[in-house]
C-alpha cells in the first residue's frame, strides 16, 4: 500500500484512517443549521437596528423634553 511506503505526518500517526472503512451519507435539506441560524441572525440584528434608528428619529422629530429628578421624571 502506498501509504506503508512514506513517512506518517503526526496528524496521520494519532488518527490513522486508512485502514478504515466509511460510508459517506448526504442529507440534502439538512445542511449546517448551525451556520444557517447564525447567517439568519446577523439579518435580523441588522433589520433590528434599521427599526431602532427609525425610532430613534422619531422620537428626535418629537421635540420632547424629559427632565429627571430625585423622585420622578417630567416631560
Amino acid at each position: 500500500m502506498a501509504y506503508a511506503l512514506r513517512q506518517l505526518k503526526v496528524h496521520e500517526k494519532n488518527y490513522p484512517i486508512h485502514d478504515c472503512d466509511f460510508q459517506l451519507m448526504y442529507h440534502p435539506r439538512k445542511a449546517n443549521v448551525v451556520a444557517y441560524a447564525l447567517s439568519r441572525k446577523i439579518i435580523h440584528l441588522s433589520s433590528l437596528m434599521v427599526k431602532e434608528l427609525e425610532l430613534i428619529e422619531r422620537f428626535r422629530d418629537m421635540d420632547i423634553y424629559v427632565e429627571r429628578k430625585e423622585d420622578n421624571i417630567s416631560f
